[in-house]
């Protein structure tokens, strides 16, 4: 009799240590593989210091660690069977999540602010379903008809697991720098309603803006116009060569395509570098100012041709709404397609996030930032 007593304690005490593991490995998976193995590749695209994130994925990971060891050892002390079956789903439901995001192909497209159509990709739900069984199946089968009482396999599993996040992890911490971001250069709102006595060259992108709307409104109404428009050139059939304005941008004042080539970064900093129009204007004494929101080079030797550009560290308003965000593109990717749809996000959220550091002079493209600067030149109506 006693030495059954004994032979249950150490079934529990090995299903614990099994926890455990497993704790780590899904708790490491959260709070700081996935989030950091989608930060540091695009490291350059986002506007923040990877280390706004690291405290509070730290945190995420530790409270994870907690809750997750809580609720397998409450299990495992209640009845060993229990024990077995909340270790199986929650290795199963780690293991289909990791496959889902590393492996399995995403085909909704890039997140640009576009509403997905959901009901496309019904396959794809199909295809995560099958993922969940299988893992499920597999990890219920171990557990539950295994005679290894100190499931060494699983422990030497996440172990093998977390020594290649390890490394991957390091891989993209060298090739990216780390998680610190340099200062950027940005469009300020120097000398946005100053025009030159003599003589003014002025391009106008109107973003988004319906052609035909503007059409309309001048053959409604032409005499109204007429004088606000002297010297004024509208091209109502331009055609730019790309739909988001990062690439829109750089294309018009250099007419260097983006061919995925180089980093986009690095395309940045060739297109101005070659734009025959920057060269001109700074050959024949303009000032030249660039208003918009759109990504600038950062290579000083290019940034600097443009008047208003200078250099700014970006910080969240909220880190708070910063996790959040973070946390919804690693959700639209690692979970599965019935759940993604709750994790959709527009990537401008993101920008619209973060502010300068100090000071609150970067251009901003809201009709309600601009529309005060007015009111100073004509005064309030």
């Amino acid at each position: 009799m006693t030495c059954m007593k004994t032979d249950k304690k150490t079934i529990k005490k090995n299903l614990i240590i099994t926890a455990l593991y497993i704790s780590i490995m899904q708790s490491i998976l959260i709070g700081i593989f996935s989030p950091f193995e989608m930060y540091l590749p695009q490291k350059e695209d986002y506007l923040f210091s990877g280390w706004e994130l690291a405290p509070y994925c730290l945190a995420i990971t530790i409270g994870f660690l907690i809750a997750g060891m809580c609720y397998r050892t409450v299990a495992i002390l209640i009845n060993k069977t229990l024990g077995r079956i909340v270790l199986a789903i929650s290795t199963g439901l780690t293991l289909a999540i990791y496959i889902q995001g590393t492996y399995v192909k995403n085909r909704f497209g890039i997140l640009d602010g576009s509403e997905i159509d959901w009901s496309q990709f019904k396959a794809d739900g199909i295809r995560s379903i099958i993922i969940i069984v299988i893992a499920l199946v597999l990890s219920l089968t171990y557990f539950l008809l295994s005679k290894d009482v100190k499931s060494k396999i699983i422990r030497v599993a996440c172990i093998c697991i977390m020594l290649m996040w390890t490394v991957t992890l390091s891989i993209l911490l060298i090739n990216n720098n780390g998680f610190g971001k340099k200062p950027t250069y940005v469009t300020s709102t120097d000398n946005e309603n100053r025009l030159s006595n003599n003589r003014n060259f002025i391009i106008l992108i109107l973003d988004t803006f319906d052609s035909d709307a503007f059409a309309k409104a001048m053959d409604r109404n032409p005499e109204l116009y007429e004088g606000w428009l002297e010297d004024f050139t509208y091209y109502p059939d331009t055609l730019g060569a790309y739909p988001r304005t990062n690439l829109a941008v750089p294309f018009i004042v250099s007419g260097v395509q983006y061919k995925n080539e180089e980093t986009y970064g690095e395309y940045l900093n060739k297109a101005f570098a070659a734009s025959d129009m920057l060269a001109a204007a700074k050959d024949q004494g303009w000032h030249t100012e660039m208003y918009s929101n759109a990504k600038m080079p950062q290579a000083p030797d290019v940034a600097e041709n443009i008047d208003n550009i200078y250099k700014v560290k970006k910080v969240p308003k909220s880190h708070k709404q910063l996790l959040i965000d973070m946390y919804k593109l690693v959700g639209f990717r690692y979970l599965p397609y019935h759940f993604k749809k709750y994790c959709w996000i527009n990537p401008d959220d993101l920008e619209s996030l973060m502010v300068d550091e100090g000071q609150s002079t970067t251009f901003s493209w809201w009709n309600d930032d601009f529309s005060p600067t007015i009111d100073s030149l004509y005064g309030s109506s």
